[in-house]
């Protein structure tokens, strides 16, 4: 099987800068050790939210820097936390529109078809390329750092879910076939469906934020990621914990 990690919501910080009384780089870096040293995927996937809270180059260059040294491939999403700028130009990263990081990474026997989501919603023009994308890919899955649909969580669901959700939703549910989507943004593991799509939200390295809340209230959980493997016929996704 094709094995992908799937590493979301850093808020990195500055170097030695504690948030939460957690120190953010320190969780990030113990996940990346886990999953080059025990896991050995064949890639690596950046799920957003770089930065602690305003975009911060100088952040982005130090995980670059980290990546670079596992050696693995991997791509980057844009999160709400970002600049889709920058991370386009300190990662060199490939993209189809200017300042928007979509774009479409075949590995795997797979589409990676990739939205940005940066400014809390997907513009038209990211709308137009993935309904056209849908059209022509024959095993494709979805990477965006908000979930598409409303996830059950009181606090997300009501101050942070994607804005204009419906165009997009319109789009993912006339694929008709299953359809697998992984993101992140809610700051804890969650899984839900919408009509044919199968939502995966990723365990954050960062803080978690209690699902079942109606106000903001952390959970203390180790730092974790989202383990995907891809076969022939099926897909298995395994959120995982560093203790």
């Amino acid at each position: 099987m094709f094995k992908i990690a799937h590493i979301t919501d850093l808020h990195l910080g500055r170097p030695g800068e504690q948030y939460l009384e957690l120190d953010l780089r320190g969780r990030f870096s113990a996940v990346l050790e886990r999953v080059v040293e025990k896991d050995k995927p064949d890639l690596l996937v950046l799920g957003g939210d770089y930065s602690l809270h305003n975009p911060d180059v100088e952040a982005c260059k130090w995980l670059r820097d980290q990546l670079a040294a596992t050696k693995i491939p991997y791509f980057i999403l844009s999160g709400n936390h970002d600049s889709s700028g920058d991370l386009i130009d300190v990662f060199d990263h490939s993209s189809l529109g200017y300042g928007k990081l979509y774009f479409k990474y075949s590995a795997g026997g797979y589409d990676h078809l990739v939205l940005d989501s940066c400014l809390g919603e997907i513009d038209r023009e990211q709308l137009n390329w993935l309904e056209k994308s849908l059209a022509r890919a024959e095993r494709p899955l979805l990477w965006m750092h908000h979930p598409p649909d409303l996830m059950g969580a009181p606090f997300m669901d009501g101050r942070h879910a994607l804005k204009q959700r419906e165009p997009l939703l319109q789009i993912l549910h006339a694929y008709q076939k299953p359809l697998d989507v992984f993101c992140g943004h809610y700051h804890a593991a969650m899984v839900c469906t919408s009509k044919n799509l199968t939502i995966h939200a990723a365990p954050p390295t960062s803080f978690y934020i209690c699902p079942g809340s109606t106000v903001f209230k952390q959970e203390e959980y180790p730092p974790g990621y989202q383990l995907v493997l891809l076969g022939k016929e099926r897909t298995v996704v395994v959120p995982r914990y560093v203790r």
